[in-house]
């Protein structure tokens, strides 16, 4: 392109020291000279703009792909985990429904509270971020959607994952340093107590893993509809 303006550029110098012409004919064949040099220039920009959307409507897309995987775990993930939350949601039930003729006999009762910590899938999320590139998200409703879920729902779903964790284990120490029979424990009221507010968390928690996994269903679908 430089190579052209300069070709162009030259032609209208030697048009403008040609005696030959009078400065009528100079005039308009300067102006020519010009429109062209103005329109290849401007239709340069275009190509290169254009190239350069397509290019970063491809980045997005793989972008868009790569992410509709990581949501497809994140919901397998959370699926599994409601199962483990309702499961022990149904053991503080149990115990709460336990008449104190059966405390008084309780001696095999399942005391499940397994520790594990919440691992979800947002590294091709920080890297598309941390490259400057969410701005090539041009649907503003999916953009929203993901920005929401990484930077609120995920956040807010990990904190109360956290505090699940650390009530998990304290309930954990109580059964494991109560050396007395397990109908005792069972029976303790400040146990209950316990059971009645783990309970409460771990309700919070399987209700925060619905709207995460609906969100994340939400985000997937309309990836679908972007890549189509």
């Amino acid at each position: 392109m430089q190579d052209e303006v300069l070709k162009h550029t030259q032609k209208i110098h030697k048009i403008a020291r040609n005696s030959d012409h009078s400065f009528a004919k100079k005039l308009k064949e300067i102006l020519i000279e010009i429109f062209i040099i103005v329109f290849a220039v401007t239709l340069s920009i275009w190509l290169h703009n254009w190239s350069e959307h397509r290019s970063e409507r491809a980045e997005a897309r793989d972008f868009f792909a790569d992410l509709r995987n990581d949501l497809n775990k994140d919901i397998q993930i959370l699926t599994e985990r409601k199962k483990y939350l309702n499961s022990t949601l149904n053991t503080y039930s149990q115990i709460n429904s336990f008449t104190q003729q059966q405390l008084d006999t309780a001696s095999n009762v399942n005391l499940d509270f397994r520790l594990s910590s919440l691992k979800t899938n947002d590294g091709n999320y920080e890297g598309f971020k941390s490259s400057g590139k969410i701005g090539l998200i041009e649907n503003k409703k999916l953009k929203k959607l993901i920005l929401q879920y990484y930077e609120e729902s995920l956040p807010d779903l990990h904190d109360i994952s956290k505090y699940h964790y650390t009530k998990n284990l304290e309930t954990l120490e109580i059964i494991s340093s109560f050396d007395r029979p397990q109908n005792k424990l069972l029976s303790a009221p400040a146990f209950r107590t316990k059971i009645n507010l783990d309970g409460i968390i771990t309700q919070a928690f399987v209700t925060a893993c619905d709207q995460t996994i609906e969100q994340a269903t939400e985000i997937s679908k309309e990836i679908d509809h972007e890549l189509d």
